[in-house]
């Protein structure tokens, strides 16, 4: 069961993204950004490396102000102590796809962990910039 300091922090996650609410668009896999996509992979790998290894760090100017201070490594590591108790141990994440809206890229990761089905990481990007992040249920398209 999700605690209600779990829900805040997946809520501040997802505001980035509320913020421009409206209908997504998938992006052709021929015209996805592979550097950008990278870098979301790269970040959304550090920070579940990070719950296995206790090892939390500042996002820095990877990220914009407000993801900075959701995800601070204090913060990093309470969300992983709730998503541990969801979904278990982090294993690997694989991409599926990626939508857009406006500027922002939405990457989807179908996250492995060792209980339960594949949930859904989602790293949000308004350019070179994480703005928003967070782990859901695998739906099929991005709700």
């Amino acid at each position: 069961m999700r605690t209600p300091a779990f829900r805040k922090r997946l809520a501040v996650f997802t505001l980035t993204l509320c913020v421009a609410c409206g209908a997504l668009e998938k992006v052709p896999d021929a015209d996805v950004d592979a550097t950008q996509k990278a870098t979301a992979e790269r970040i959304a790998t550090k920070i579940y490396e990070g719950c296995k290894t206790g090892q939390h760090e500042a996002l820095g100017d990877e990220a914009i102000p407000e993801m900075n201070a959701a995800l601070s490594p204090d913060k990093q590591k309470a969300t992983c102590q709730s998503v541990k108790g969801v979904f278990g141990d982090y294993v690997s994440m694989d991409y599926a796809e990626t939508w857009k809206q406006r500027s922002l890229r939405v990457y989807r990761f179908k996250g492995h962990f060792s209980k339960g089905a594949p949930p859904e990481i989602r790293v949000v990007m308004d350019g070179p910039k994480l703005s928003g992040f967070w782990l859901k249920p695998w739906t099929d398209t991005p709700q």
